[in-house]
């Protein structure tokens, strides 16, 4: 089977957490952070704070910030 470029559809999604530092998410954001980083943390030095900024690959904790998408003869970029 032969793939053909002007049949292909390609897409690229950033992401990045909801705010940009913990200390200024709602309070009820920061409790269900401080749950989900439990199984974040992989040392004692490691806070909820500390490993916010991978909250951005988890859907309830991330925002779009980019996307793209281009097929063999048209490129679109978008930014928020």
């Amino acid at each position: 089977m032969t793939m053909h470029l002007s049949n292909i559809l390609f897409l690229d999604i950033e992401t990045v957490p909801q705010y940009p530092v913990f200390e200024k998410a709602e309070e009820t954001y920061q409790k269900l952070w401080e749950d989900k980083a439990k199984f974040l943390i992989k040392s004692e030095e490691d806070t909820p704070a500390s490993v916010f900024e991978r909250a951005g690959i988890y859907a309830e904790f991330g925002k779009m910030s980019a996307s793209a998408w281009a097929s063999s003869t048209t490129v679109v970029l978008s930014a928020s």
